[in-house]
């Protein structure tokens, strides 16, 4: 799966009776939206003295994010959330935003192996920059849900990213928070200046959250104690991780059977919704490209669900 500048179709709102509302994003929005991110990305990288590895002669960050962003803001809208706490994880530090696969170890970066179609690049994206990039099309596309930003305090955890949700007025909706959250940590996470009368969240969305102590699994009430007073009673926390291959196990431990949903009508919706306007996922069918997906995303619902709705993968 790879960029086309084609008419695309998106989910951008679910009705009263959850059936989603498919529109279209013309290839001139597209090309806007294109040309919009890359020049301000370039700009801030010139005008700061940045480092940032975004292309190369195999990959190309800004279609990287213009081809999968719009699958999580898919899914996430066919969900049927209205309001979202969009949870991120980006560090300046890290300023290769395309990875080498030969240099590729999984216990330091996430990863998760491509469809066979990149089986002869050498590079390919990082999912965890690409997750950053879903407030910005969720907003320059016209999704429903209203998306609302964490934002840390620490520099390093802003960066380019934060300068590219000021660009496109994302920061409209971004709040500070008093440290960079990761699951498990034992410091209190707090939004600094959430009132109490303030609209509580129906979903909060980690996009690639590390944990706190990689060797350290964590429960639902620990993310509960730091997230709950902002939400409503039955909110559900959307964990999209690119390495549950490896720490499966760890995350949401114990929580997996009795609060995880079964989200798989969701991820299919996502691909099928793709195969409207891209003529490879229609022809091929992608059952990697959902695998990919099934992998990743997994929802976790703050109370006990039926078994009839439990995710038993």
């Amino acid at each position: 799966m790879f960029y086309r500048d084609d008419q695309e179709t998106i989910i951008s709102d679910v009705d009263q009776h959850g059936d989603s509302k498919i529109t279209y994003v013309s290839q001139e929005e597209k090309l806007e939206t294109y040309r919009f991110i890359n020049s301000r990305l370039v700009n801030s990288i010139k005008q700061n003295g940045l480092v940032c590895l975004y292309k190369n002669e195999e990959v190309h960050m800004v279609a990287e994010a213009m081809n999968r962003a719009p699958l999580y803001c898919n899914f996430l809208t066919s969900r049927g959330y209205k309001n979202i706490l969009f949870v991120g994880h980006f560090n300046s530090g890290q300023y290769h935003w395309y990875l080498d696969k030969a240099k590729n170890n999984p216990n330091t970066r996430m990863y998760m192996p491509f469809p066979p179609e990149r089986n002869h690049l050498n590079f390919y994206p990082d999912i965890n920059i690409i997750l950053q990039f879903i407030p910005i099309f969720m907003k320059q596309w016209g999704y429903a849900p209203k998306v609302t930003i964490a934002r840390p305090p620490e520099s390093r955890h802003r960066g380019l990213l934060h300068y590219l949700y000021n660009k496109f007025k994302v920061a409209e909706n971004v709040e500070e928070c008093n440290r960079q959250y990761k699951h498990g940590t034992p410091f209190d996470w707090k939004m600094k200046n959430r009132g109490v009368g303030a609209e509580k969240f129906d979903a909060v969305v980690f996009a690639g959250i590390p944990m706190h102590d990689g060797t350290q699994s964590f429960v639902l009430d620990q993310v509960k104690h730091h997230f709950a007073k902002y939400c409503t009673s039955n909110v559900e926390y959307v964990d999209i991780w690119n390495n549950y291959d490896l720490d499966d196990g760890m995350r949401f431990f114990r929580s997996q059977r009795k609060h995880r949903i079964d989200v798989t009508g969701n991820i299919g919706e996502t691909i099928t919704t793709r195969a409207i306007w891209d003529r490879e996922t229609r022809n091929a069918g992608r059952p990697e490209e959902y695998g990919f997906l099934k992998r990743q995303i997994k929802v976790y619902s703050s109370e006990e669900i039926p078994v009839e709705d439990q995710d038993t993968d």
